[in-house]
């Protein structure tokens, strides 16, 4: 195996630390001069650790809400305010992880979260919160610096994530990523991201396919007094051999670029 397949490896894993991997947008930002916000790296990240959770493709996941809710330093319901147009590399370089690498890039996109309640933990009524939606290796061009507009545009295109859709309402469970100046909150594991529909249910979107085994619409009141009373089993733990997935009555996320994504949700089926 050749140093330069070695070292993305390390260079992936080091990103997919900083933050889970979520979809595809169809809007793509501008990069005037080829600016970008640059990651400066005053605190160390946390060294990838082995893990033993589960996984499916390049998606960490847990299968219970008990998990999602220890994992989450704050859970927050409120709405995404504004899509930056700057990005910020959340790939590490492998010998100092306090800056950014000098050849791939991993497009962390920004995006202002306005919290209108917090369920777990506390903090201010508005965050900034990092999404992976895509990544490009820019050893053949001499580096990250030479990267243009169109480069920047062809990783947010072969990424895989779902872009979060501004004036939306979620349910989101986070955590703070280290190695950045800034507070930077990123999704904790999958199913991290809830949309709450019209009729007041938190319905997971994630790229994760075997969600639905696991994890339901679930009423946002009673969703919330399970987060407030964790060790409490108020919503059931599915078991998949016992209680099959069902069909979901939501659009699945998009992943083509060509594809317009999902906007709203429709009003769920009544449960039988």
């Amino acid at each position: 195996m050749s140093k330069r397949v070695i070292k993305l490896a390390l260079q992936t894993l080091l990103l997919v630390s900083c933050a889970s991997a979520p979809g595809k947008t169809d809007h793509i930002p501008s990069y005037e001069n080829n600016s970008r916000v640059e990651g400066a790296s005053n605190t160390p990240l946390v060294t990838p650790e082995v893990e033993v959770e589960n996984r499916q493709h390049s998606y960490r996941y847990v299968t219970t809400i008990q998990e999602l809710i220890s994992q989450s330093e704050i859970i927050v319901i409120g709405s995404v305010v504004k899509r930056s147009d700057g990005v910020i590399n959340m790939a590490r370089d492998v010998e100092n992880v306090y800056e950014a690498d000098k050849n791939l890039f991993g497009l962390g996109q920004i995006y202002e979260f306005h919290v209108t309640q917090y369920v777990k933990g506390e903090g201010d009524e508005y965050i900034t919160i990092l999404q992976v939606e895509g990544m490009f290796d820019a050893t053949d061009i001499g580096g990250v610096a030479n990267m243009s507009s169109a480069d920047f545009e062809r990783a947010q295109i072969q990424g895989d994530y779902i872009p979060y859709v501004v004036n939306q309402t979620y349910l989101l469970f986070l955590r703070q990523t280290s190695g950045f100046a800034e507070k930077y909150y990123v999704g904790t594991i999958h199913p991290w991201r809830f949309v709450i529909t019209a009729d007041q249910r938190a319905v997971p979107e994630t790229l994760w396919d075997n969600v639905w085994s696991y994890f339901r619409p679930v009423p946002l009141d009673v969703m919330i007094k399970q987060i407030q009373n964790p060790e409490q089993p108020i919503i059931p733990i599915i078991d998949p051999a016992v209680d099959p997935p069902v069909q979901p009555a939501y659009p699945i996320p998009v992943r083509s670029p060509t594809e317009t994504p999902a906007r709203s949700y429709p009003v769920p089926e009544p449960s039988k």
